[in-house]
């Protein structure tokens, strides 16, 4: 199980990728941001649980995220060709 926090903002840049290897799968993988924004930007690819709380959600152009993907529920921005597949979590 890996936990990722990020004490503000979550951005990944254009053309960024999160690699999971040596068997690490996407129901053991937490990534947990407490900025007012959680960026997946151009044609970003990866996979997790994104808990992004205070913050709003922007996914842009041609984002494949395998995983659940929670908001505050303010904002929830998914651009063009955005693909999410739902991975449950399972719990630590």
């Amino acid at each position: 199980m890996v936990v990722l926090r990020i004490r503000g903002r979550m951005k990944f840049h254009v053309l960024s990728t999160l690699s999971l290897t040596n068997g690490l799968t996407p129901e053991h993988t937490f990534i947990y941001a407490k900025g007012k924004k959680c960026l997946l930007n151009t044609l970003t690819f990866g996979a997790g649980t994104i808990l992004c709380s205070p913050g709003r959600v922007v996914a842009k152009q041609s984002v494949a995220w395998i995983g659940a993907v929670f908001g505050d529920g303010k904002r929830f921005f998914a651009g063009q060709k955005a693909t999410f597949h739902y991975a449950p979590f399972t719990g630590f």
